[in-house]
Parts: C-alpha cells; structure tokens; sequence
C-alpha cells in the first residue's frame, strides 16, 4: 500500500497533480496509505500517457467507457471503493484493458 506523498516521489510528480488526476478520473482518495499498487499502476499509465502529448480529456473518455464496460460485466461486485482498479491491475489479459496495463514494474 502507499500513500499519495510516495506515489507523487514514484512518479516524479507533485501531490498537487495526483490529486488533479483523482478529479479528472472521478478516483477515491485515502489518507496514510491506502493506496493500490492497481492504483498506482493506473497513475503510471496515465501520466505516461500523457507525456506522450494524448489529451487528458481522451484518457478521461476512455476509463469512462472502461468503467461502463465493466459494470456490464458485472465486475463491480467487489465492496472496494477502487473495485475498477483492484480488479484489473493483476489480470492476465492485459493488453486487453484500455488503460490498464500489466504491474510488472516497466
């Protein structure tokens, strides 16, 4: 688990811009450490992302159509408030995700 402080020293971003990307993304934010590694594997994608100059209005579009898409699958019957993310992050078929990729450190 992290906290915002180490994930923002992870991604080499301030913490003023983690919690930008929580409200863009609609993402719950915990005190101490509460994070995911799902869920920071999700912040790693999205700032990389983003550093390759793809709009943070199109990344926003697609994890909402990718949370549509799993509450149709009825993936959500998880009581975690990061359900989309925790189930997603360790998943096999990674490259079938829109904006989750494998956790393998890369």
């Amino acid at each position: 688990m992290h906290t915002l402080a180490e994930m923002a020293e992870k991604l080499n971003r301030p913490v003023v811009h983690l919690r930008g990307l929580q409200r863009s993304f609609k993402l719950p934010a915990f005190k101490g450490a509460g994070y995911s590694d799902a869920y920071l594997a999700f912040l790693e994608t999205v700032v990389a992302l983003r550093t390759l100059n793809i709009p943070e209005k199109t990344l926003v579009r697609l994890w909402r159509i990718e949370r549509k898409l799993m509450r149709l699958l009825n993936v959500d019957s998880a009581s975690s408030p990061t359900w989309f993310l925790d189930s997603c992050g360790p998943t096999r078929n990674h490259k079938r995700r829109l904006l989750n990729r494998k956790n393998n450190g890369s």
